[in-house]
């Protein structure tokens, strides 16, 4: 079982877990134009993928391990509410409502934007920690040169 030690990240959970859905039922009770992708032969699939993936990132969030910053917390959160909103919709509806145009041929919902976003900030979270580990180890060697000397 998952112990909650961070009731703040699953506050972020919640509250864009609840603007996606309530998104998505404005969107089916006004009737804009938008879409619903059917991927009916492939939702049992995809809901235990979703399954699996959740419960990785939730048990990651949760470690005890202390290299793990908060913002890296707060990314994957934003990306397990995406995941959970279009895992609502496929186990509802057999199918993920998008609408929300983003290109003539390209609709997403409140969740994709949530995978978008932690997609994006795991990649600069990602990135400045490599730099980092680039100038310590540059900063390391540095260092033994100037001790042999």
């Amino acid at each position: 079982m998952i112990k909650i030690k961070n009731k703040k990240i699953y506050i972020i959970i919640i509250i864009l877990l609840l603007l996606d859905q309530i998104s998505k039922l404005v969107f089916l009770k006004i009737g804009a134009t938008g879409d619903i992708k059917s991927i009916e032969n492939n939702v049992a699939y995809r809901v235990l993928i979703s399954i699996v993936v959740i419960i990785l990132i939730l048990r990651y969030i949760n470690s005890n391990n202390s290299y793990i910053k908060n913002d890296t917390r707060i990314i994957l959160s934003i990306g397990v509410s995406g995941i959970i909103g279009n895992l609502i919709d496929l186990i509802w509806n057999k199918e993920v409502i998008t609408f929300i145009n983003v290109f003539s041929d390209i609709k997403i919902n409140l969740a994709y934007i949530f995978i978008i976003i932690a997609w994006v900030g795991m990649a600069i979270i990602l990135t400045k920690n490599t730099m980092n580990f680039i100038r310590e180890k540059g900063s390391k060697k540095d260092g033994n040169k100037t001790n042999k000397n």
